[in-house]
Order: C-alpha cells, then sequence, then structure tokens
C-alpha cells in the first residue's frame, strides 16, 4: 500500500529530530516488507500547515496512485 506522509521542518507541534526518526522507521519497515518504493515522504520549510504547495503535491501524488 503507497504513502505519502508530508513534513513541515518548523513545525511547532513536532521537532525535526522526531520527523526524521518517524521517517527512518517507516522508510525501514517499507524496505523490509520489499517495498521501500511505495513510502515517500516530504519534508517543507515552515510551520504546521497544509499550504497550497503541499496540496498540489498530495493530489499529485493521488493521482499517480490512484490512476485517475
Amino acid at each position: 500500500m503507497p504513502l505519502l506522509v508530508q513534513y513541515n521542518i518548523e513545525d511547532e507541534l513536532f521537532t525535526v529530530e522526531g520527523q526524521r526518526e518517524a521517517d527512518e522507521k517507516i522508510a525501514a519497515v517499507y524496505s523490509s516488507q520489499g517495498n521501500p518504493g511505495s513510502y515517500i515522504s516530504k519534508f517543507y520549510p515552515g510551520t504546521h500547515k497544509f499550504d497550497e504547495i503541499m496540496q498540489e503535491d498530495v493530489f499529485h501524488w493521488l493521482n499517480v496512485n490512484l490512476g485517475q
């Protein structure tokens, strides 16, 4: 199952260290299951948000992965 996780580097709710740790753990699980390319993470500058750039990225990812 494909997964995209978006992180904001200056997020006031989650430290960048915690984000990178989560990213590494998720990537390791996907890799251990033989699907390393199914997990994509993206790190963005800024605080906790879901801005236009992030939305464009997720809609592109959805179109690719849902075939629409």
